[in-house]
């Protein structure tokens, strides 16, 4: 509505369907498409590790008036690499629920884009829900953003979230750019350099640097593209030192 695509001829008010609700299902969550941000800010589910990631990513996001109308299901299908919610959902493992008139489908959240605002919902088809599994113990993460003013979309936003073994050495974990590429990006080589690997500060700068090699940001009217590269390196570093954290003072 913003930008006036003249193609569109119909819009279609999805607000009575039943798709506003957050639910815990077996460890899951479920999230409804039109389940506001706001909503999601004040759910307490997501002040616990590692879920934490999603109420960082909303708690800031846009002003109030913004949270108050603006749902999930907007913000993941925009299809702009700069939008807050889908990194922490991808560094969720989440996935999505999409029907359409002949059947209903679930995907890995990151294979829903293609490239800038073009996504793998076909004609017909809606965003019906977001899935995220249950987590795996000894696991913690950290969304962070760089913006010009509190009420901006980010210049670069990192979501990090690690998964520690009984040697506190890294299991898992996963790196997710935004505003870095055309589409949230994983970073996968600085998650395979994790690996095995044991919390130290050489260990999180080279991860970082990794990660910044990977991104393929552009240049703007907000930014250029060197800039956006360092500063994903120093967000990487924050971030998996903050997730990092969280998990000592969780064992502690």
């Amino acid at each position: 509505m913003v930008e006036r695509d003249s193609t569109i001829a119909h819009l279609v008010d999805l607000s009575r369907l039943p798709l506003n609700y957050i639910e815990q299902r077996r460890g899951s969550i479920l999230i409804g498409a039109t389940t506001t941000i706001r909503q999601l800010e004040l759910s307490p589910i997501f002040r616990d590790q590692p879920l934490d990631i999603m109420y960082e990513a909303v708690r800031d996001f846009g002003t109030i008036q913004v949270r108050n109308m603006g749902t999930i299901g907007g913000n993941v299908c925009n299809g702009i690499p700069s939008a807050d919610t889908p990194p922490p959902l991808i560094a969720l493992d989440s996935i999505v629920k999409i029907a359409g008139p002949r059947k209903t489908r679930s995907i890995p959240l990151e294979e829903l884009y293609r490239h800038v605002r073009t996504l793998s919902i076909g004609k017909g088809e809606i965003l019906m829900a977001i899935k995220t599994p249950k987590q795996p113990s000894h696991t913690a993460g950290a969304y962070l953003r760089l913006v010009r003013s509190q009420v901006d979309i980010p210049l670069v936003s990192v979501a990090v979230r690690t998964t520690l073994d009984m040697k506190g050495r890294m299991r898992d974990c996963r790196v997710v750019l935004g505003a870095a590429a055309p589409t949230p990006l994983r970073a996968r080589k600085a998650e395979s350099f994790l690996q095995g690997k044991e919390f130290d500060d050489e260990v999180i700068a080279k991860a970082a640097a990794i990660a910044s090699t990977e991104a393929k940001p552009i240049s703007d009217v907000r930014a250029s593209a060197e800039y956006r590269r360092a500063m994903t390196r120093t967000l990487v570093e924050r971030a998996i030192g903050m997730a990092f954290s969280k998990l000592r003072k969780t064992n502690n």
